[in-house]
């Protein structure tokens, strides 16, 4: 199953300023003995100021740091199996 989640990033714009846009990031959920961890897409979109969609990829450390947000928001959900 793939899920999206969105986040705040920078481009160029057509002025050649820089511009704050929201980037759509797609990921899957898969499992291992630690629980769920996220798959994510380093090929994400966004909105241009004309109200096109662009491509935009993603580098590793904002990677790293969605992998640590996605994975933080997955595992909370997770029932709390340490009570047995």
């Amino acid at each position: 199953m793939s899920y999206e989640t969105e986040v705040s990033g920078y481009v160029t714009g057509k002025n050649l300023e820089e511009i704050e846009v929201t980037i759509c990031v797609a990921y899957e959920c898969d499992r291992d003995e630690r629980g769920y961890f996220p798959i994510i897409d380093c090929d994400a979109t966004y909105i241009d100021e004309d109200g096109y969609e662009q491509d935009y990829r993603l580098v590793d450390s904002e990677v790293d740091i969605l992998y640590d947000q996605i994975t933080e928001e997955i595992r909370g959900d997770e029932p709390d199996r340490d009570y047995y």
